[in-house]
């Protein structure tokens, strides 16, 4: 059974490889880094979307006989194209750092609890359970690794 010393330990361990997983500033930079990918990840899923859309408006448009670039759909298209450049240049501006902090983060919960399945996509568990881990009383050791499918 684990409890909050092992768990230092192999935290220790995976420290001199690289990143302590028990790191709660690092924990915290992980989370905002999850955040800003699914904020990326949405801007470019509606930029798909706005010259999809776009394209099926110029298309329906011409089968209608109509000028098929009258209306607002090039405008729309081309903030669609807009969308997906920035989100696709900032994305690559991720520090990777909180990349490293999820390999760690992994191999910690790998070797804490075996056979931890994914879980917990935005890392709110995670960060619990890191600034409960620096805390001077942490309480019980979980018996489950934090926000993810047993």
């Amino acid at each position: 059974m684990a409890d909050w010393t092992t768990a230092r330990s192999v935290a220790d361990e995976l420290a001199e490889e690289g990143i302590d997983p028990l790191d709660v500033q690092a924990a915290q930079a992980a989370r905002a880094g999850l955040l800003r990918r699914f904020v990326f990840d949405l801007l470019t899923i509606f930029g798909i979307a706005a010259v999809a859309m776009s394209l099926v408006l110029i298309v329906l448009r011409a089968f209608q006989g109509l000028d098929p670039i009258g209306g607002r759909e090039l405008w729309i298209g081309s903030v669609g194209l807009v969308l997906v450049l920035v989100a696709v240049i900032l994305r690559s501006f991720l520090p990777g750092r909180a990349q490293a902090y999820e390999m760690a983060w992994n191999a910690f919960v790998q070797k804490m609890w075996p056979g931890a399945k994914r879980g917990d996509e935005m890392g709110t568990a995670r960060l619990a359970f890191v600034r409960r881990a620096a805390s001077d009383e942490p309480g019980e050791f979980p018996s489950a690794a934090p926000g993810r499918k047993v």
